[in-house]
This record gives C-alpha cells, sequence and structure tokens, in this order.
C-alpha cells in the first residue's frame, strides 16, 4: 500500500517511533519532496482516518516502519491524499458481499429519509441488517466524531 510507504519514510528517516505534526511535514515535504506542506497535513489526515497513523503527544504509527522497505524509485501518487468517506468504505463492503450497488444505494436513501439520519448510519445500518461486517468502518465513523 503507498500511503504505509508515505506513512513509514519519515520514521524511517528519522529513526524514532514517535515525530510531531512538524517534522512529518518537513519529511514529506522536504526531505522527500513528494509533497507541498499543505498536502503532507492532508497525508496525516488520511493515513490517521486509515488507521495508520494515532495522535499522541506527536505522531505514532500503528505499524512498525522498520519493517517497511521503501524502493529507491518509489514516488507517491496523489491518490494517496483522496481519503474514502465512510459510507464509501461501507458501500463497497456491501457491494463486495454481492448487493448491486444502484439497489444498495437506493435501499440506503430511503432509510436515510425514513430514520432522518446520516447517509453513513443508514449504510451501517443497511449492512448490519444484511448481516455484513462493517465494524472496522462504524468504529472510524465514531472516531472522526470523537464517540
Amino acid at each position: 500500500m503507498s500511503l504505509e510507504l508515505v506513512v513509514a519514510a519519515p520514521f524511517k528517516r528519522a529513526g524514532t517511533g514517535e515525530l510531531s505534526e512538524q517534522e512529518f511535514v518537513v519529511a514529506l515535504s522536504l526531505h522527500r519532496d513528494w509533497f507541498t506542506p499543505e498536502q503532507a497535513k492532508r497525508v496525516i489526515e488520511v493515513a490517521t482516518a486509515a488507521g495508520l497513523l494515532e495522535r499522541d503527544d506527536g505522531l505514532v504509527p500503528t505499524f512498525d516502519p522498520a519493517e517497511v522497505t521503501i524502493p529507491r524509485s518509489f514516488e507517491p501518487d496523489e491518490d494517496v491524499l483522496a481519503m474514502q468517506s465512510t459510507f464509501e468504505a461501507i458501500l463497497d463492503r456491501i457491494v463486495a458481499e454481492g448487493i448491486e450497488k444502484q439497489t444498495a444505494v437506493g435501499d440506503i436513501n430511503r432509510l436515510q429519509g425514513e430514520c432522518n439520519i446520516a447517509i453513513e448510519a443508514a449504510a451501517g445500518l443497511y449492512a448490519v441488517k444484511h448481516g455484513i461486517d462493517v465494524d472496522a468502518e462504524l468504529e472510524r465513523a465514531a472516531a472522526e466524531l470523537e464517540i
């Protein structure tokens, strides 16, 4: 996963398990010249949402960067800056279980209107109703809301 390679790089360079956000941004924007400082800040948000980084006093990876091999020729694509929404992640799980996307979206929209809830909540309810495990996606949504 290229996001994991991007996240690992600053920690490998520093030889430490924790970096300040500023150190992380400098490593990606100045040392590696992979991103602008604004994009490097976005990497933090995407990696945190993806569960690759945790915020403590600084940034801490949830994996061992030393175990990651970054090829010399590696250049991240800008798609690492795109974060899949909780709704999209749940919908992907639903479709992967064999439910047609158009059917699922229609049913989720109906459920959202009937229950007067957020689209993410409706998608979660729909998935659970169909026996689809979306615990990780729901935990991510709760963390984003700081519940």
